[in-house]
């Protein structure tokens, strides 16, 4: 079994054991005396969750669909299990359940609907390195697609693929995590990825998630390498590239992951810089946001960098997301100095869930000023 599945089971048995808290607590009467059929109802829905446990663990149903149940009982079982004792203990078991229901709305509509939400959203930027040929020119930003997740459903991926062709960009930028751990689990979205275009081109790099390590333990980079330029895309591995317009010329600038523990250091942005020009506006692609802070700002001139990684943590209400705990810049737009950063709240990943959060896609157009 994969490093991947290692973690994601002990992450699982952690979860297990917090499932049974609340039969504990409801069979012994520390949440108060209740109904007999009620203890049993508990005890039922954590025999399903050591079942799902026990299907990711076997890959009973496959490996994408016992990963499904695996975060469909974590959803919609474990954490209003949880919810309902904790509130219950707090305001009572008639005001407990109510938020417990409350939860479960958001997990069922997240799972299902919430997930596949896609919005597009148009941005305009101003930047005054920015030549006058290039003033208007619209760049889709793409990320985070976890293509393993959505497993041979190609039906979303068909939805973001129309959705980006329809916007008429001059240029599309992907920074990051296009599979969940496999190259194979790109190959059913192929044509369809294939049909992604613009007239300057595609240009990605690659996430944490893109460098995971094969069943045999070798690193696929090479082959993610291969299957990425069989799409046409442009695959940008710590070099840059030059985009003219005009009499005018932009560079783009591409790095491999560069990331905080736990997740490896691949990327050097000194050695893409090699080569570039103080006096051109430069574009930026780099999988997580905290690269920005920690190295694009103090060392380069960098104007503009584009990030994914966070998903805005799948969740946002109102003001409020998990990764605001995590990240200083975590979803939107971050300016310091005139210089920018545009992080994506992403399309999908390992947990096929969101709320508040809805995949996104973003038009960004460039203006000169």
């Amino acid at each position: 079994m994969t490093n991947f599945y290692h973690i994601v089971l002990r992450i699982w048995a952690i979860l297990l054991a917090a499932a049974i808290l609340p039969d504990v607590a409801v069979w012994t009467g520390i949440a108060g005396h209740q109904p007999r059929w009620l203890c049993v109802l508990f005890s039922l829905t954590t025999a399903f969750i050591l079942f799902s446990y026990l299907s990711l663990h076997r890959r009973l149903f496959g490996r994408v669909r016992s990963l499904r149940l695996f975060f469909a009982t974590l959803l919609c079982l474990v954490i209003p299990k949880l919810v309902l004792v904790v509130a219950a203990l707090a305001v009572g078991w008639r005001w407990g359940a109510v938020v417990a229901l409350a939860v479960l709305a958001v997990a069922v509509f997240g799972f299902t609907a919430g997930r596949r939400a896609l919005r597009v959203r148009h941005d305009e930027v101003y930047f005054k390195r920015l030549p006058e040929a290039f003033d208007g020119f619209r760049l889709l930003h793409i990320s985070d697609w976890h293509l393993g997740t959505l497993g041979d459903d190609t039906s979303f991926t068909q939805k973001v693929v129309e959705a980006a062709l329809g916007e008429h960009p001059d240029m599309v930028a992907f920074t990051g995590d296009l599979i969940n751990q496999h190259v194979d689990e790109a190959a059913p979205h192929i044509d369809w990825l294939r049909r992604l275009e613009a007239p300057c081109g595609v240009f990605a790099v690659m996430g944490n998630h893109d460098f995971y390590d094969n069943a045999d333990g070798k690193v696929q980079d090479e082959a993610f390498s291969l299957m990425v330029k069989s799409l046409g895309w442009h695959l940008l591995r710590d070099t840059h590239v030059f985009i003219s317009r005009r009499d005018a010329t932009i560079e783009v600038v591409g790095v491999d992951h560069v990331g905080a523990p736990p997740f490896r250091v691949k990327g050097n942005l000194s050695k893409a810089m090699l080569g570039t020009s103080g006096q051109h506006f430069k574009l930026l692609l780099t999988h997580d946001p905290a690269h920005w802070r920690r190295e694009v700002l103090p060392t380069t001139d960098i104007d503009l960098t584009l990030s994914g990684h966070t998903h805005a943590g799948q969740l946002l209400i109102g003001p409020f997301s998990p990764v605001r705990m995590l990240y200083k810049e975590w979803g939107g737009w971050y300016e310091d100095g005139g210089r920018r950063l545009h992080v994506s709240f992403g399309l999908g990943g390992i947990l096929p869930f969101r709320f508040g959060a809805w995949p996104e896609i973003t038009l960004i157009t460039l203006r000169r000023g």
